[in-house]
């Protein structure tokens, strides 16, 4: 799909107005957990160059495609035996039997609200939930999530101002939390390694 997109780009099979909206839904295509960026900022920042409309779907085409790259990547890594343990602990055992019965409603409301509660999709994942219902209600979730963000910034002033300062305090509250966390490691020569 990004090969695709990129020859749409290249051979200018959309006019000039629209690699903005491309590239969104590119970036779209790669987040997810494995891959965490901050995606309401790029909604703010379109909100006011396209249709409500267009935002929407191509967002949540973009996160279903996400979806399913997440799906196939942690699909592969939990057929390894020492991961794979994970599914044996009492918590995912407790959550399991939640997520058995209210499966579909879970990832769609993970996918909507603008939470990190992602280990909902990781565990439907890991339960092996059918891969087309789990596309499907992450798509479904997308749509009202996508549409809130948009709305909002069309009716910002600066909402292309608004998505960069945000995207830059994401970043500088990231890197102070990660700092903090380095400079408080003790130094391995004084545990004796």
């Amino acid at each position: 799909m990004a090969l695709f997109s990129y020859w749409l780009y290249y051979f200018n099979l959309f006019p000039a107005a629209y690699h903005q909206l491309l590239s969104f839904f590119l970036v779209m295509s790669i987040a997810c957990n494995l891959i965490p960026i901050p995606t309401y900022a790029f909604v703010l920042y379109l909100s006011h160059d396209y249709a409500l409309w267009i935002i929407v779907l191509a967002g949540s085409m973009g996160a279903t495609i996400s979806a399913l790259i997440e799906y196939n990547i942690v699909d592969f890594i939990m057929r390894f035996d020492r991961i794979a343990r994970l599914k044996d602990t009492r918590k995912y055992q407790k959550f399991a039997v939640y997520f058995d019965r209210f499966s579909f409603r879970s990832i769609m409301i993970a996918s909507s609200i603008p939470l990190p509660i992602d280990f909902i999709r990781i565990m439907a994942i890991t339960r092996r939930y059918p891969k087309g219902k789990y596309l499907l209600a992450t798509m479904l979730g997308r749509i009202p999530r996508f549409t809130a963000i948009a709305f909002l910034g069309s009716q910002l002033p600066r909402p292309k101002e608004i998505a960069v300062l945000l995207v830059g305090l994401t970043l500088a509250f990231e890197l102070v939390r990660r700092l903090r966390k380095f400079m408080q490691r003790v130094p391995a020569a004084e545990r004796g390694v």
